[in-house]
């Protein structure tokens, strides 16, 4: 579990997952794992150099913080597929992260008039808030494949997807060639599995 505030009295970090943290306040949070150890270098390169499109090349489950007190950049994002959670909050005075939402919300004190109606409203019909909101204002979660950059100059924040799925749809194939292709992956997957 990890929580990051920052607003325009410093940074404060709640930590329990493994850091890099710098003696000028500069650190960097990644939880979760590569699948090769060569992409754990990457990634953590990327972020101390701000050569953030580096992080397409690296695979894994995992996600990450990063905030550089010399720029006062503050990066956060997700893996590819998402399957490491990361939730931030951004109302203009502060911009506080977490992998957890209720050690978010309980560190953002919500109350009833935080609720977002017409977030409620999708959560109750769609069963998931629209856009990647959640049901308190100004929550939301990280999307797959991105990369958010808050600067503490601007106080704003921007995403960046760096990756997406590679479709090319094949127009000279058949129904039964496509489906006959699908079950020949779905056998050699699983054979791999045995």
């Amino acid at each position: 579990m990890f929580l990051v505030a920052l607003n325009s009295e410093g940074v404060q970090v709640q930590c329990e997952v493994g850091n890099h943290l710098n003696e000028d306040r500069s650190f960097t949070i990644l939880k979760g794992e590569t699948f090769e150890p060569s992409d754990t270098v990457t990634l953590h390169d990327a972020l101390w150099t701000d050569n953030l499109e580096a992080i397409g090349s690296v695979v894994g489950e995992f996600c990450f913080v990063h905030y550089s007190h010399d720029t006062g950049n503050f990066y956060f994002g997700t893996d590819r597929l998402g399957r490491e959670s990361l939730f931030y909050y951004g109302d203009g005075k502060r911009v506080v992260v977490s992998d957890d939402f209720w050690k978010l919300v309980e560190y953002l004190n919500i109350g009833l008039s935080d609720v977002d109606p017409q977030s409620t409203k999708e959560f109750v019909g769609l069963h998931y808030p629209l856009f990647y909101g959640t049901i308190i204002k100004n929550l939301c979660f990280m999307p797959p494949a991105t990369y958010a950059r808050y600067s503490s100059r601007s106080r704003q924040i921007s995403l960046t997807q760096y990756w997406d799925i590679d479709y090319c749809a094949d127009s000279s194939l058949s129904l039964s060639d496509v489906v006959e292709q699908m079950d020949a992956a779905l056998d050699n997957t699983f054979k791999q599995i045995k």
